[in-house]
């Protein structure tokens, strides 16, 4: 009974210790084949630059296509070796039917569309794959989309890791390189007039008032508010409904009145330049542009009546 128990002990033993060693000698292979690499690209890292963007957000959607180089992989064996996306650091997944993915808070969309030589490209998303072959060269596009739902802040930078998946169809974990976006800055801008009609009543004056060409009478203030945002630079250009110069609009069809137009005046009683921009500098958030205007005098002869002329202005940023 003793010595049963005993050899049974170094049994157990001797068992555990060949175990052991069979261990050792499968770890050892293993870490082998992990560590070669099948496919390598002659590019681990590339940069794609978005740089810097100011959208106007009145005029979205705002799009912008960026080149990426072209990347050569290359695989020891032929085999239907295929390149896939393994992650996207940095934006998350618009949705499940869509290849565009959306940064946070900002809300820039952007996709990467890759063309394998001689073949048609394809947007890919997470675990979208194109084929290898044994070795082939990849092009990349990357589409950026900016919607009305876009905010100013700073894009995060964003990692693109592209995998190969081996011919079996499992997701090695190998990886070939990476698209990094430096972060940029996202600016919006706009402007709106809140009073984009004006209707200035001139009242009545006394034909009297008017002897020569260039005299004037009456007088009604009005203003223009600009909302902005974004601290955009801004300009105002006027256009007379009839040809006028020194800031005077001539009468219209409707008026009986002759001899009389409308001149409008700046905030410093400078008569307006017809087709030329005046500069509003930077509009932080509001800005009150005030006016006058008067009847003038454009002929020798004047007849009483109505006057009616229209101009248009336009405010334009950037």
């Amino acid at each position: 009974m003793f010595n049963f128990e005993y050899n049974n002990r170094l049994q157990i033993k001797a068992n555990n210790f060949l175990l052991g060693l069979l261990i050792v000698i499968a770890a050892g292979g293993y870490s082998t084949r992990i560590t070669a690499a099948v496919c390598t690209a002659n590019n681990k890292t590339q940069i794609v630059t978005f740089g810097d963007i100011s959208v106007d957000s009145n005029k979205t959607p705002y799009k912008k296509t960026i080149d990426g180089n072209r990347v050569y992989v290359k695989c020891d064996y032929k085999g239907g070796h295929q390149i896939y996306v393994k992650s996207i650091e940095g934006a998350t997944r618009e949705s499940s039917t869509s290849k565009f993915y959306v940064t946070s808070p900002t809300n820039v969309k952007f996709k990467l569309s890759l063309t394998p030589d001689g073949l048609k490209a394809d947007d890919l998303a997470v675990n979208n794959s194109r084929g290898i072959g044994r070795g082939k060269g990849f092009s990349s596009k990357f589409y950026l989309q900016i919607g009305n739902d876009v905010k100013s802040g700073i894009v995060k930078k964003i990692i693109i890791t592209m995998a190969r998946r081996a011919s079996n169809g499992e997701f090695t974990g190998e990886e070939l390189y990476s698209y990094i976006i430096p972060e940029f800055n996202i600016t919006t801008r706009s402007c709106e007039i809140t009073t984009p009609v004006v209707n200035v009543p001139m009242g009545a004056v006394l034909k009297s008032h008017f002897k020569n060409i260039g005299d004037t009478a009456g007088g009604r203030s009005f203003e223009i508010n600009v909302q902005c945002k974004g601290s955009p630079n801004a300009n105002i250009t006027w256009e007379p409904g009839k040809t006028g110069t020194n800031g005077v609009i001539n009468a219209d069809a409707t008026s009986s009145a002759t001899g009389i137009g409308i001149q409008i005046l700046d905030d410093k009683s400078n008569p307006v330049k017809f087709g030329e921009q005046q500069d509003l500098g930077t509009i932080n958030s509001s800005k009150i542009l005030s006016y006058t205007a008067k009847y003038y005098q454009t002929s020798n002869t004047v007849t009483a009546g109505s006057v009616n002329a229209t101009a248009t202005f336009t405010v334009d940023y950037k």
